[in-house]
């Protein structure tokens, strides 16, 4: 069926999916990232809610909820419910160590379709080296059971680099060990600014 809506879609030259990053701000520091999370003019909640509106006008009906950390924003599960209520199929992502378990309750009631989260390696010593977060992985994990227990679709998303290359299997088994779906994100993308990460690219390293 949805290849189908796919099809149906781009004769018609509806845009189906969109993402939005609706902030620079973030709770971690990845070594990766290509953001400026001290980037001024962040869109407001109406602007953001007319850019929505907007799309819905449109025809698409996918729609990721990005950032920086989408969370950081107070407005975030406004600008969620008002999606919801234009009928979006909607996709969190996010690192989740701000969702607790009032937050999951939220995007339970809300009808979140899935829960996208980056989780770079089982080790917590290598994937706090990477978030810049000290117990970031804990507090992740302790997220995706709390989303787990609201029935929530999660899937955890694994960043390749030459840090975690060797982690791949024991991501895929956490996330098997709880309960949850596993992607491999092969991509590393150049910084706004034109810079290369400080990660180098997600090839294994050379003996």
């Amino acid at each position: 069926m949805l290849e189908e809506m796919n099809r149906k879609a781009t004769e018609l030259g509806i845009p189906l999916s969109a993402h939005m990053d609706i902030t620079w701000r973030c709770n971690e520091r990845c070594e990766h990232c290509y953001l400026d999370h001290d980037e001024p003019g962040e869109m407001t909640t109406d602007e953001i809610k007319d850019t929505i509106r907007q799309l819905a006008e449109s025809g698409t009906f996918f729609l990721s909820i990005s950032g920086g950390e989408p969370l950081m924003r107070r407005d975030c599960f406004e600008i969620l419910e008002y999606a919801r209520a234009l009928r979006f199929n909607v996709k969190l992502k996010t690192n989740a160590v701000m969702i607790g378990v009032k937050e999951a309750e939220r995007l339970r009631k809300l009808g979140i379709e899935q829960v996208q989260i980056s989780v770079y390696s089982h080790r917590p010593e290598i994937h706090d080296a990477i978030t810049k977060l000290p117990g970031s992985l804990r507090r992740t994990v302790e997220a995706i059971k709390r989303l787990k227990a609201q029935d929530i679709k999660v899937s955890l998303t694994n960043v390749m680099m030459h840090k975690n290359y060797s982690d791949a299997k024991g991501v895929r088994a956490m996330a098997q060990e709880l309960g949850v779906a596993f992607v491999i994100d092969p991509t590393i993308t150049p910084k706004l600014n034109g810079d290369r990460p400080s990660s180098t690219s997600a090839s294994p390293p050379s003996n």
